[in-house]
């Protein structure tokens, strides 16, 4: 007979909680980001008020269909919300020539940018070729 409550399954749940709330938090910040009220996103996306509100407060455990819907309406991709990303104090930053010699993975990290942080990368760029023809 299975122990009910093994370690294992008490730190699979903790892992789950804690991965489920940072999807929420994740949609929440996307939500306000754009100024839109949870009954506005429930409208956009299809997904109900209540659902949207258990899902940004960790409680809600969402299926890619309706993750979709919601990453639609926000204009995001789902994988937005579900990348599990590394913290600013353990990501480690590649050196200039790392990046010049792979300029696939440059690419692909303005993938999975946000469109605000695309159109900063844009923006940069452009006002980076403009310097350059000037000079």
């Amino acid at each position: 007979m299975r122990d009910p409550v093994s370690c294992d399954d008490f730190d699979q749940a903790t892992d789950s909680t804690t991965y489920l709330s940072s999807v929420g938090a994740r949609v929440r910040a996307a939500r306000k980001r754009r100024n839109l009220s949870r009954r506005a996103l429930s409208v956009k996306s299809g997904v109900s008020e209540r659902f949207i509100a258990q899902l940004e407060g960790g409680r809600g455990n969402i299926s890619i269909l309706r993750l979709k819907a919601i990453a639609d309406s926000l204009q995001m991709a789902v994988i937005d919300f579900l990348a599990d990303r590394q913290t600013p104090s353990t990501v480690t930053r590649p050196s200039v020539d790392t990046w010049t010699n792979n300029s696939r993975a440059i690419a692909e990290l303005f993938e999975y940018a946000d469109p605000q942080d695309k159109a900063a990368i844009v923006d940069l760029l452009l006002s980076s070729t403009q310097r350059r023809r000037a000079a």
